[in-house]
């Protein structure tokens, strides 16, 4: 096939396979660079995801100590942000396992932001329970100061009524109770103190050595209570101690319920923490799940480049050598030949099988070989063993060669005719006294020229 084309043609190809591998490895170190920026810019989409995690663990921690609703707000809006991003980066990212990472902190993203909204409603709901057991120990304490206000009437009665007493001895029992029930009152309010200082070390700390001393102290001011009202017999001071023991229940009951409320926050807080855990976790997996395929990518591309730079080399050596070779050869046969011609041989030819230029170079030598060896050696000597009958016919006005070699042929043929006209009168008698004069074309070859020839022209002029 190739010989068959031209020498510009075979050019033109061979440029144009050089360009496709040109453009070929330019489309794929394109497209490494491609996969690199975005694989630079997934990494940072993972790290804004990151970020935005950070930020919303930020705002739990203010929020716990400090609950207000704007910082509820900005930390859903962090939420949202992540999972719009983790979103898009899932439609954007093309390696499976880096979209199931992604798609896992998205998921722990979510139960973090619905354990954040059942912590903040139990937050809500621990400040009423907060506000209750307020409430309640304020009306407690406000209770066992009445409690103590009638005990003191009773020990103001007993005092002044001592000589209503027949005996001393009864005097000193009723005394004797009433500074017992004293005595209980006081151990009720400190019990109580102690209470109240261990529920808020409890509630600073979250620490369950100060929630089982509360609990402790507590049910000592239950027991002290009940006790004190077993010791009554006075109505009136029997209601009110019944009527402190439901207020001391009621702040039990709220207590209770707060205690509860923290330690399902602290699950919650828990719940939270694993989830950030979990979910940064996946992002770190995701990016080195990214990064390891982008790595991958790159070093396919750098083989796929230098794969086809060798076939490129390699082609372009091919076409190289072919198309030198292939103007080079027949150039030094041709030089050759002519070279051999040069020296007066002849029977040399290239036969180039070619259709391009150098094969119409070879075959135009060819030819020209040939036409030289029948049409002018062989008339030359045919001319040289004494042959005058050959043909040759000029191919066209311009051909001197042939019009030289034929023009030779006809006047070697006239002069033959002419000398053997000559011998024949000179050996006829009658011929030798009656010979005719010469024509002047007879005297020019006598004379040894060829006639209408410039050299005659000038022995006739010199005569």
């Amino acid at each position: 096939m190739l010989k068959s084309l031209r020498i510009g043609k075979k050019l033109l190809l061979s440029f144009l396979c050089l360009i496709i591998l040109t453009l070929i490895v330019g489309r794929i170190g394109k497209s490494g660079m491609e996969i690199g920026k975005a694989s630079i810019s997934d990494i940072g989409t993972v790290n804004s995801i990151l970020s935005e995690f950070n930020q919303a663990r930020i705002k739990e921690k203010t929020y716990s100590h400090a609950p207000t609703d704007a910082i509820a707000t900005e930390l859903r809006s962090h939420l949202n942000t992540l999972q719009s991003t983790a979103q898009t980066l899932q439609r954007h990212l093309t390696d499976d396992t880096a979209k199931v990472r992604v798609n896992e902190a998205s998921q722990h993203a979510t139960a973090y932001s619905e354990a954040f909204d059942s912590y903040s409603l139990i937050n809500n709901q621990r400040e009423q329970s907060m506000q209750k057991m307020k409430d309640s120990s304020n009306t407690a304490f406000a209770e066992i100061k009445a409690l103590k206000s009638l005990l003191e009437e009773t020990l103001a009665d007993i005092l002044s009524s001592r000589k209503e007493y027949a005996d001393d001895e009864d005097y000193q029992d009723a005394l004797t109770d009433v500074l017992e029930q004293f005595s209980y009152t006081q151990n009720i309010s400190l019990l109580f103190i102690n209470a109240r200082k261990f529920e808020k070390e409890h509630i600073i700390t979250h620490e369950e050595k100060f929630l089982k001393r509360a609990r402790q102290s507590i049910q000592a001011v239950l027991s002290q209570i009940e006790e004190l009202g077993d010791s009554f017999d006075d109505d009136g001071d029997i209601a009110q101690a019944l009527k402190t023991q439901r207020t001391l229940e009621g702040y039990q009951q709220n207590f209770e319920n707060h205690a509860n409320q923290m330690a399902e926050q602290q699950q919650l807080s828990l719940a939270m923490n694993q989830a950030a855990i979990q979910a940064q976790k996946s992002c770190t997996q995701a990016l080195f799940v990214i990064e390891d395929s982008s790595q991958q990518h790159m070093a396919t591309a750098d083989k796929q480049l230098l794969i086809i730079s060798i076939i490129a080399v390699f082609i372009g050596l091919i076409l190289a050598i072919r198309i030198s070779r292939s103007i080079a050869n027949p150039l030094n046969q041709t030089v050759k030949m002519i070279e051999a011609m040069q020296h007066g041989k002849l029977g040399d030819r290239l036969r180039l099988d070619r259709q391009d230029e150098i094969g119409q170079l070879g075959s135009t030598m060819d030819r020209f070989a040939d036409n030289l060896q029948h049409e002018v050696v062989e008339p030359l000597n045919a001319l040289a063993s004494g042959n005058l009958n050959f043909d040759v016919t000029p191919h066209s006005g311009q051909d001197t060669l042939r019009t030289a070699l034929k023009k030779l042929g006809n006047d070697l043929n006239e002069i033959m005719v002419a000398a053997k006209s000559l011998i024949l009168v000179k050996r006829s008698p009658k011929g030798r006294q009656n010979k005719p004069a010469p024509s002047k074309d007879q005297q020019f070859i006598a004379r040894g020229c060829q006639p209408n020839t410039t050299q005659c022209r000038r022995r006739a002029a010199g005569q």
